[in-house]
């Protein structure tokens, strides 16, 4: 017995021993309890030469609020020419971010991203 390739393709069955698969199940409603959260980015960029940025150092075209308390924030990364960097390479302080380990190469953006999770 010839298949046709093509009608072969229009039946849609799940696969054998995974019924609950596929199709699969309607996903349950969202929870009433969801968490808020709040972002904030620090962005400025690097000139080749510093390890230390400070609130004057940022662009303020892309926010104003300086570089937060991390004691008043959930949890923070730090990203130089988009890359997520260890926490063992910098330190945080409200108005201040040090490099310890190298300097940014020139040009590159820093972001330091702050995330508040509220209950």
């Amino acid at each position: 017995m010839l298949i046709n390739p093509l009608n072969s393709c229009l039946v849609i069955r799940p696969p054998q021993d995974c019924p609950n698969l596929f199709p699969g199940t309607d996903p349950p409603p969202p929870s009433q309890n969801l968490l808020q959260v709040e972002t904030y980015q620090y962005n400025a960029i690097a000139n080749g030469n510093k390890t230390v940025y400070t609130n004057d150092d940022e662009l303020i075209e892309y926010g104003n609020q300086g570089i937060l308390d991390p004691s008043t924030v959930s949890y923070y990364n730090l990203f130089v020419n988009g890359i997520l960097q260890p926490p063992t390479v910098y330190e945080v302080f409200e108005g201040m971010l040090i490099f310890t380990d190298d300097v940014p190469p020139n040009g590159a953006p820093i972001i330091l991203q702050f995330i508040k999770i509220f209950g």
